[in-house]
């Protein structure tokens, strides 16, 4: 059966390395298919590919491939602004990085997100670099041959390993309610609000609502007080901005 869980509600799995790492031939030995372009000339991942993937042990997670690290020029700049922005939102990093050759600075920078990591030693059918192996001693190094197509499975294992120890982020109302609750969302429409559009995290609130089954009243605070008087039932809870506090 396929899974229907959004990107947005995945655990988020990010490769960074860099240009002409392996990253994309990773991706595709990872999903078995050709979901990345692969090429030997530089920075041919542009932008970020990310697919959804069922990590059999865990659940459903979100893979990204970044543009590669290193990209130069106005264009290239642009491009590690946002791969950065991707490693920031990852819930677990992948360095993808050649085995046969030392850790540069810009892998280390990388190795220095305050986030789980792994690390993926590509070319593995060359010798290893030995000061490599030592700079990655903290770090979990999973060597793979992207050619010969070996070391998935192992990869694979220790991704859900590690991936099994996060804490899941809670969700707007975890621990709130319960199925068939009624909640009054109060949500003021000011000068700051975007037109035409809810704020994030409002979203976020009716969506987690709905999936609790719960049902919930969306009013202004001017509204508050009528349609309040108006319920048949008592809201389990009410959440509101400050100026309904009164």
């Amino acid at each position: 059966m396929t899974d229907k869980t959004p990107l947005a509600e995945r655990t988020r799995v990010v490769l960074a390395g860099l240009r002409n790492s392996g990253k994309s031939s990773f991706l595709n030995h990872l999903f078995e298919k050709d979901v990345a372009i692969v090429s030997d000339t530089p920075g041919t991942t542009t932008d970020p590919v990310t697919r959804p993937y069922e990590l059999i042990g865990f659940g459903p997670i979100a893979v990204t491939d970044t543009a590669g690290l290193g990209d130069t020029g106005e264009i290239g700049g642009l491009r590690m602004e946002i791969t950065r922005k991707r490693i920031a939102e990852a819930d677990l990093l992948i360095l993808i990085t050649p085995g046969n050759t030392p850790l540069t600075e810009t892998e280390k920078g990388i190795l220095a997100e305050n986030k789980p990591k792994i690390a993926v030693l590509t070319f593995s059918d060359f010798p290893p670099d030995e000061s490599k192996i030592a700079d990655l001693k903290d770090v979990p190094v999973l060597p793979v041959d992207n050619i010969g197509k070996t070391g998935m499975p192992e990869v694979l294992k220790k991704l859900k390993a590690v991936l099994s120890t996060l804490s899941p982020e809670p969700t707007p109302v975890e621990g709130l309610v319960e199925e068939q609750d009624m909640v009054v969302l109060v949500t003021p429409i000011d000068l700051a609000a975007p037109k035409g559009r809810l704020i994030l995290p409002q979203v976020e609130t009716i969506r987690d609502l709905l999936d609790r089954d719960c049902a919930s009243l969306i009013v202004k605070e001017r509204e508050l007080r009528g349609f309040y008087n108006r319920l048949g039932i008592k809201p389990k809870l009410v959440i509101t901005d400050s100026q309904a506090f009164l």
